[in-house]
């Protein structure tokens, strides 16, 4: 499928963007940078017609913005000895804890999503492999019990439904809000119903601070306040 984008003032056709297979997410965001080589001639009310053209597409094969969202923010991640500091991914504690994160991603198949699984596996050890479940839904075992293993569902929704969302499930511990918008971020967060809500990642610390110095430093002002 492809979204012609026009020269709201010649009405002639400079640029196409093309949402491309499912299998073939590299082109995809390749095709995308190409397509707005030209964004700045746009204005803002142009861009933001064209903006929810091409979100309107992808919201309609949710496996597809998902994997762009994964291929274009993401690094690839190494999979290894948990005493390298340069690894992304240990092991589990036990064999039982690969068992359950394989049944949870045999549950997403049976449910009619297949989830995506990245790196190399490994003949010996604990490992289990990053997945993501694209187009998740709150019936999968993804999202409705603690799964303790690198497993990522995502959630399509629109506006307040992801509020309804995140205040449905039975687990509260803590919540995060990502947005650039921070007026709006804070407005949603505080309609979440959770132990704690951070916005754009959370404060991490083994210690408590008697100075908010490295607090600043680390996530920022704003995240003392929020």
């Amino acid at each position: 499928m492809n979204i012609k984008l026009a020269n709201p003032y010649t009405e002639e056709v400079n640029w196409t963007y093309e949402v491309l297979s499912f299998g073939d997410c590299e082109g995809q965001i390749e095709k995308s940078r190409a397509a707005f080589s030209g964004w700045g001639v746009f204005s803002v009310e142009e861009r933001t017609t064209y903006i929810a053209r091409v979100v309107e597409v992808l919201r309609q094969n949710k496996r597809v913005y998902a994997e762009i969202i994964t291929k274009e923010m993401g690094k690839p991640m190494k999979i290894g000895d948990p005493v390298d500091e340069g690894t992304d991914i240990r092991p589990v504690v036990k064999k039982e804890s690969v068992d359950s994160l394989e049944k949870t991603l045999k549950d997403a198949k049976k449910k009619g999503v297949e989830p995506y699984v990245y790196g190399e596996g490994r003949e010996k050890g604990f490992f289990f492999r990053p997945a993501l479940i694209p187009a998740a839904s709150t019936d999968m075992k993804a999202c409705s019990v603690e799964v303790f293993g690198p497993i990522a569902p995502v959630i399509m929704v629109k506006d307040d439904e992801a509020v309804e969302i995140a205040n449905s499930t039975e687990f509260g511990f803590g919540a995060d809000v990502w947005s650039a918008d921070l007026e709006r971020a804070g407005r949603l967060a505080k309609r979440i119903r959770s132990g704690f809500v951070t916005i754009n990642g959370g404060v991490r610390s083994k210690v408590a601070f008697w100075r908010d110095q490295e607090l600043r430093n680390r996530k920022g002002a704003f995240v003392l306040r929020a």
